[in-house]
């Protein structure tokens, strides 16, 4: 996205530019299950604000198969812990989980973040009676 303008116009967020359009990037590929990010330097609270929106987005299309998006290579979290945690719990009520990780143990600063998606037990349970073999 950094060398081709048009591509940026239509997959970076208009409000937060280092954020991709994780929606946009769901239709446009159904059957994606991760996608990872690179060069995300700074996670702030805007940040955090408009991923959840662009969450939400994605879970009203059914067809969207993402299952995991991460953002890695040294990130600066921009919120204090607690706020983080109510970000945390706003992504669980969406049926994402946030996990932050560290590439070396001992290096604090070598974050990066892990959004997974919750898969209900529900949804378990139709797609195993979705794939049973009558007999």
């Amino acid at each position: 996205l950094q060398t081709c303008e048009s591509a940026r116009l239509c997959l970076v967020h208009a409000q937060c530019q280092e954020l991709c359009a994780f929606d946009t990037i769901a239709r446009l590929f159904p059957n994606c299950k991760q996608i990872v990010c690179r060069h995300v330097h700074v996670v702030s609270s805007v940040y955090l604000q408009s991923m959840l929106k662009l969450i939400e987005n994605m879970n009203a299309h059914k067809q969207c198969q993402l299952q995991q998006i991460i953002l890695c290579q040294d990130i600066q979290l921009k919120c204090a812990d607690d706020e983080f945690a109510r970000y945390c719990t706003k992504f669980v009520r969406n049926n994402w989980a946030i996990k932050k990780k560290y590439e070396h143990d001992d290096d604090a600063n070598a974050m990066y973040l892990q959004f997974e998606k919750i898969v209900l037990r529900n949804e378990k349970m139709k797609k195993k009676k979705r794939t049973r073999r009558k007999y």
